[in-house]
C-alpha cells in the first residue's frame, strides 16, 4: 500500500488527526491525501490502480489495526468490522458484505481497504452517493455489487469516536492491551481442528516469535517443516521399531512447523503469491513422502501390497482435495444469494458458530483433516507399523469422503447454484487435448465434476498398472506427478491461467492404457516436466494468493483456499 486516504467526516481536532497520519505512515502508507468534498474523493480513487487504505479522520485505533488492514492477501476489498455502537451494520455470509441490516451483530468501523480494481467503482459510488461518508460507500459498493470482504477485529481494539469523553475511553482501552502480545495470538488461526489447536497453537506462539527474530520467513519455515516430513519418510522406510518412533517424532516436528509458518506470515505480515503457493504443493508433496516411507518399510517387513495401500490413499485424499476446493467455491458463490444450503445448512452453520461444543470439535475430527491424518499415522506407525497406518489412512479418509459428500450433496442441491457455469473448463477439468470438446455439465451438482475426473483418471491409471504389471511403486510416482499437477492448476485457478498444449487427463490415461509398463515413467517424467516448466516459465507470483481463513462449513481447513493466508 503506498496510498492512504483519511475521510473529512466529523469534525476532528488536529492532534487526532496528525496520530491518525503517524499510525498511517507507521502502516505503510508513503502518500496520505485529505479530500474536502466527495468529489475530491472520487478524484483521488480514479486516479490510480494501486490499492488504497479509506479512514475516518474519527477513529481511534492500535497500529496494528491499521498494519493488518494494509496487508490483508487476497487482492479484493477489506472492511474493517466489530463491535460498535454507531455506523452502517453489514450482514456477513461466509466472511462477505453481502448487505446492510438494522440489527446486525457487527459494525463497520471506518477502515475500508480497496484493491486497485476496486478504485473506479469506488469513485463511481461515491459520485452516485454524494457523499465522502464511508458507511454510504460501502453500502453502495456492495450494492452495486463489489466483492466486499470483512475483517473481524479481534483482540485489538478500534472505535469511531464522536466527543472528548468517547476519546478518552477508547484511548484507555488501547492502552489496557498489550499490543505485541495481542499480535503474537492474531497470528494463531482462530478457529482451527482439534490437534492443531490443542497439540500445537498451545504453544507454536514461542516459535513463530523465535523464528521472527531469527529473521527466517514463512517460506524458510516451510522449507523446514518438509525437510521434517521427508526424515520422518525415511524414519518410517527403515521399519525398525526405533527408526519408527523417530519418524512419528518427526512427523509432529513438521506439523508444528507447517503450522508455525503461517503464523510467521501472519505476524510478520509477509505474504507473497509465491510463497502461498509453495505452501499448498509443499504439503501435499510431503504428506504423500510419508506415504511413500510408509509403503516402503511395510514392503521391507514383507507386506507386499503396502505400495497399492499407499497409491489408493493419495489418489483418495487429492480427490477429496478436489471436492473441499470446489465446494468452497460453491459456498462462496451461493453465499452472496443469500442460499446457505436450506435446513441443513443452516444447522451447519449454527454448529460452527457455536465454535467450542462437543458437537463442533466432532464435526471438526470426522473429516479428517491434516492435523488429525499425521497424528493417526504417527501413533499407528510407531505402534501398529506402516501397513497399519495406511489402512487406516485409508479408511478414514473413505468415510469421510463419503460423510462429506452426502451432507454437500444435500446442501448443494438446496443452494441451487452452478459454479462450472462462469468457470474456464479448461483447467477446470483438465481436458486437454482429447476431451476438450465434451460438452460443458452445469448444474447444481457440478461442483463435484473436476473431482469425478480426477478419480476417473486415477481409477484408468492405476487399472492399466495392474493390468500391465507395472511395479506399484513406479504407479505410486505416476500418481504423485498427476496429484502435484492438479494441485498445481488449483493454486492458478484464480490467475486465469489455461494450458494450451497438455495432454490432459484424457492424454496421460490413453497413453498409459495403450503402452502400458513403457508409458508409465514417460508419463511421470513428462507431467514433472510440464510442471517445472509452468513453475519456471509462467508467472509463479501471480498464482492465486489465498485469502483470510474463512468459516468452511463440511470443508477442511487445510484444504480450503485460505488455510495459511500466505
Amino acid at each position: 500500500m503506498t496510498l492512504a486516504v483519511l475521510t473529512a467526516g466529523a469534525a476532528v481536532e488536529t492532534a487526532r488527526r496528525d496520530r491518525l497520519r503517524d499510525q498511517l505512515r507507521r502502516a505503510g502508507a508513503t502518500r496520505i491525501v485529505e479530500p474536502d468534498t466527495a468529489a475530491d474523493l472520487a478524484t483521488v480513487l480514479c486516479a490510480g490502480t494501486a490499492p488504497v487504505l479509506l479512514v475516518a479522520a474519527d477513529l481511534v485505533a492500535h497500529d496494528a489495526v491499521f498494519r493488518h488492514l494494509a496487508t490483508e492477501p487476497g487482492g479484493q476489498a477489506v472492511a474493517l468490522t466489530g463491535a460498535g455502537k454507531r455506523g452502517l451494520r453489514p450482514v456477513i455470509a461466509r466472511g462477505m458484505i453481502i448487505g446492510g441490516a438494522a440489527d446486525g451483530p457487527a459494525v463497520f468501523l471506518g477502515a475500508l481497504r480497496l484493491a486497485g480494481t476496486d478504485r473506479a467503482r469506488a469513485a463511481h459510488a461515491v459520485r452516485r452517493a454524494g457523499t465522502d461518508d464511508l458507511d454510504a460507500l460501502l453500502e453502495r459498493l456492495v450494492a452495486d455489487g463489489a466483492r466486499v470482504r470483512a475483517y473481524p477485529l479481534r483482540l485489538l481494539t478500534a472505535r469511531r469516536c464522536a466527543s472528548g469523553a468517547e476519546v478518552a475511553e477508547a484511548e484507555a482501552e488501547l492502552a489496557g492491551i498489550d499490543e505485541e502480545r495481542a499480535r503474537l495470538r492474531l497470528a494463531v488461526k482462530e478457529r482451527d481442528d482439534f490437534v492443531a489447536t490443542f497439540l500445537v497453537s498451545s504453544w507454536s506462539p514461542v516459535i513463530t516469535r523465535a523464528c521472527a527474530r531469527l529473521g527466517f520467513t514463512p517460506s524458510a519455515v516451510t522449507v523446514l517443516s518438509v525437510l521434517c516430513a521427508l526424515a520422518a519418510a525415511l524414519g518410517f522406510a527403515q521399519a525398525s521399531r526405533p527408526a519408527m518412533i523417530a519418524g512419528a517424532v518427526l512427523l509432529y516436528l513438521g506439523f508444528v512447523l507447517d503450522c508455525v509458518d503461517g503464523q510467521v506470515a501472519r505476524y510478520t505480515r509477509r505474504f507473497t503469491p509465491l510463497g502461498g503457493w509453495l505452501d499448498t504443493m509443499a504439503d501435499r508433496a510431503k504428506e504423500y513422502a510419508v506415504y511413500a516411507g510408509l509403503a516402503a518399510g511395510a514392503v521391507r517387513l514383507g507386506h507386499d501390497g503396502a505400495w497399492w495401500l499407499a497409491v489408493a490413499a493419495m489418489a483418495a485424499q487429492t480427490v477429496r482435495h478436489a471436492t473441499d476446493s470446489w465446494y468452497a467455491t460453491l459456498h462462496d458463490t451461493a453465499a452472496p444469494r443469500g442460499r446457505t444450503g436450506g435446513a441443513l445448512g443452516r444447522l451447519s452453520d449454527r454448529v460452527i458458530a457455536d465454535g467450542r461444543s462437543p458437537v463442533y470439535w466432532l464435526k471438526r475430527v470426522v473429516v479428517f483433516p491434516i492435523g488429525e491424518r499425521w497424528a493417526l499415522i504417527g501413533v499407528l506407525a510407531a505402534c501398529a507399523g506402516g501397513r497399519a497406518a495406511l489402512l487406516a489412512v485409508l479408511g478414514w479418509g473413505g468415510a469421510a469422503l463419503l460423510y462429506t459428500l452426502a451432507l454437500r450433496g444435500l446442501r448443494s442441491r438446496a443452494m441451487r447454484v452452478s459454479v462450472l457455469a462462469t468457470a474456464d473448463p479448461v483447467p477446470a477439468r483438465d481436458d486437454g487435448w482429447l476431451a476438450r470438446r465434451l460438452p460443458a455439465v452445469t448444474g447444481p451438482l457440478d461442483w463435484l465434476l473436476p473431482a469425478g475426473l480426477r478419480l476417473l483418471e486415477f481409477s484408468l491409471l492405476i487399472g492399466a498398472g495392474v493390468v500391465h504389471r507395472v511395479p506399484p511403486w513406479l504407479v505410486f510416482a505416476l500418481v504423485f506427478a498427476v496429484a502435484m499437477h492438479h494441485y498445481d492448476l488449483t493454486a492458478r485457478a484464480g490467475a486465469g491461467y489455461r494450458p494450451r498444449w497438455e495432454p490432459g487427463w484424457s492424454g496421460r490415461s490413453l497413453a498409459v492404457a495403450v503402452l502400458g509398463g513403457v508409458a508409465v515413467p514417460a508419463v511421470a517424467a513428462y507431467t514433472l516436466m510440464v510442471l517445472a516448466r509452468r513453475v519456471s516459465t509462467t508467472r509463479t507470483r501471480d498464482a492465486r494468493l489465498p485469502g483470510a481463513p474463512r468459516p468452511a462449513g463440511d470443508a477442511e481447513p487445510d484444504l480450503v483456499p485460505g488455510r495459511q493466508a500466505r
